[in-house]
């Protein structure tokens, strides 16, 4: 229960609470608008006080740390495991805490003596710790060791829930942001089923996250757009091994020599040699077969076909013409006798060249040959780094493979794993709701009794599990609308408040802001009034709401007498120095 809120800011207003229900009345001028109601009336700004001095956080845009209040401490007197301590917290230094007063012997943590300010103070971190212990009963080692514990500050935005993180947009969560992990252990937790459960499955949620940035990170590596499966790399790298595996073995069988361009441009020489020895017998053999035909040819002249020669020329030849053509002939026969000898004598040489050729031409090919058998068994040191080089790459690329395989085989296995993970997840769940039927009945017969009262037809709280982790969701007739929306919050708040009043956990109080009732009719804000009022009696837990004057519900009985649950001062919009600070401010 909160006994009091404070401030040494001179012109605050000094809140005192009691037990029940308690009403923060705000006198609503008729020249007031919406934009006046933040500073001016300070409903929204006591309930972040609440939260401030509870362990919130104080971003720099956080009114405490405006420069008018920074430097003021505020402070709250309220019941910590049925002890009265009194705590105080500056904007300026806001991760610490003052313990103004109080008993601090069980606290799991020992708050730290500031001699030059003669107060115990305890950092933030540390707070919170003490919070969960003592209000929830959250055990030292779990908030010490585990991971995803169950958070004061999670469980805590149920009972105070705040219209600047969107709380009252919807019953299960109290912040737009809200994590699933976050209210699925916390309202676990409050319900008494194993919120170990909501926090494994957030383990998992983690677990499948670094899947998919590891995924992510391989598709925008070396290894391209696409993540292919590992039966596809397994190929790729069975093929890539066995061509490792071919160099490696011309290597070990590789013979260097040294004379091996010598000897490439021996084998070279000899080729154009052969080569240039084959075209010469080609022309010395026609030339062979052109003096052959000449000397078939070679005839001498008849002394008649001379003699129609001269004929022919009109000569007439005389007697000892006739004797000369004898001797014509003779030396006719001798000329040609010559030229046989002449072309005999130039194909005999010509095949003498010819043969000699054919001789060289053996010697050379005999020697080529031997040059390309050595040239065969060995090879040069450019080849021989040539074929290390193509090694070192083809190594370098069964290594990339290997690794992509791994990766790409450990994604195949946790993807798997985790599939199966959610699936025994979800057995225990579902045998943990068996186990925990009375208390899931509880929880179901509490919201009905609430909602009952405000409805005829009374709305549910389900309570279900699905491969994503435990479900809770309450369902009430007309629930589009925002009036319904937000009866259903208040149906689901004072549901888990006498659920922790039952178990001995949570602050023993319920704050609802004054827009739980924005859009609900006035029958059903005059009933939801009442409820809180007779739970907070029966219960023994305390019930503050923030309202505006005149959204007091007129509907409300005579026998209800509403005033004398205004707690003193009302703050008033009307004037400057009529809000909670006391003072306007930006």
């Amino acid at each position: 229960m909160i006994t009091s809120i404070s401030s040494d800011l001179p012109t605050f207003k000094q809140l005192k609470f009691h037990e029940g229900l308690n009403i923060l009345l705000v006198e609503k001028s008729k020249e007031s608008t919406e934009q006046h109601t933040r500073n001016r009336a300070g409903k929204t700004s006591f309930i972040e006080i609440v939260h401030f001095i509870l362990g919130s956080k104080c971003p720099p845009e956080s009114i405490f740390r405006n420069d008018i209040l920074k430097d003021h401490e505020f402070s709250m007197t309220f019941d910590l495991e049925s002890e009265p301590i009194t705590i105080g917290r500056k904007g300026e230094s806001h991760n610490d805490f003052r313990i103004i007063d109080g008993n601090t012997e069980k606290w799991l943590i020992t708050p730290y003596e500031d001699k030059s300010k003669k107060s115990l103070f305890i950092n933030k971190e540390n707070w919170l710790k003490v919070l969960g212990t003592m209000v929830y009963n959250v055990p030292p080692d779990v908030i010490e060791n585990e991971k995803y514990p169950p958070k004061f500050r999670a469980m805590f935005a149920y009972s105070a829930r705040r219209e600047n993180n969107h709380a009252f947009s919807d019953p299960i969560t109290q912040s737009r942001h809200q994590q699933i992990f976050d209210w699925q252990l916390s309202i676990s937790y409050i319900l008494g089923i194993d919120w170990n459960l909501a926090r494994e499955w957030q383990i998992v949620r983690d677990r499948e996250k670094t899947i998919r940035e590891l995924k992510k990170a391989i598709k925008q590596g070396a290894f391209g757009d696409v993540l292919e499966k590992s039966a596809y790399i397994r190929t790729k790298l069975t093929i890539a091994e066995n061509k490792t595996n071919e160099l490696r073995e011309q290597i070990r069988s590789f013979k260097v020599l040294d004379e091996y361009k010598e000897l490439e441009k021996e084998a070279s020489s000899l080729t154009e040699k052969i080569n240039y020895l084959t075209d010469q017998n080609v022309i010395d053999r026609e030339l062979i077969n052109e003096l052959k035909e000449s000397l078939q040819r070679e005839e001498p002249p008849s002394i008649e076909a001379l003699e129609e020669v001269y004929k022919e020329a009109g000569v007439a030849l005389p007697e000892i013409a006739l004797r000369r053509f004898e001797d014509i002939k003779t030396f006719h026969e001798t000329i040609i006798e010559n030229r046989s000898e002449y072309l005999s004598g130039e194909i005999q040489e010509a095949e003498h060249r010819l043969e000699k050729r054919e001789m060289a031409k053996k010697e050379f090919s005999k020697r080529r040959t031997e040059i390309m058998s050595i040239l065969s068994e060995h090879g040069a040191l450019e080849q021989y780094s040539a074929i290390r080089t193509e090694l070192s790459r083809a190594e370098a690329n069964v290594e990339e493979l290997r690794k992509r395989l791994s990766s790409t085989e450990q994604l195949e296995r946790q993807t798997t794993e985790l599939e199966f993970e959610r699936t025994g997840l979800l057995t225990r769940l579902r045998q943990n709701f068996h186990e925990q039927k009375k208390d899931i009945d509880r929880a179901i017969l509490i919201f009905e009794e609430i909602s009952k009262s405000l409805y005829e037809e009374a709305g549910s709280f389900v309570v279900d599990g699905s491969n994503n982790g435990p479900q809770f969701s309450v369902q009430i007739q007309g629930e589009k609308s925002k009036g319904i929306r937000n009866m259903q919050i208040f149906c689901f708040d004072l549901m888990l408040t006498q659920l922790a009043i039952e178990r001995n956990i949570g602050p023993k109080f319920l704050i609802h802001d004054s827009h739980l009732f924005d859009g609900v009719d006035e029958r059903q804000a005059a009933k939801a009034i009442q409820i809180g009022a007779q739970k907070a009696n029966e219960l023994g837990f305390q019930y503050i709401l923030t309202m505006n004057s005149d959204a007091i519900p007129p509907s409300l009985p005579e026998d209800f007498n509403i005033e004398q649950y205004v707690i003193e001062p009302r703050l008033t919009d009307a004037k400057e120095d009529g809000g909670l600070f006391g003072c306007r401010f930006e």
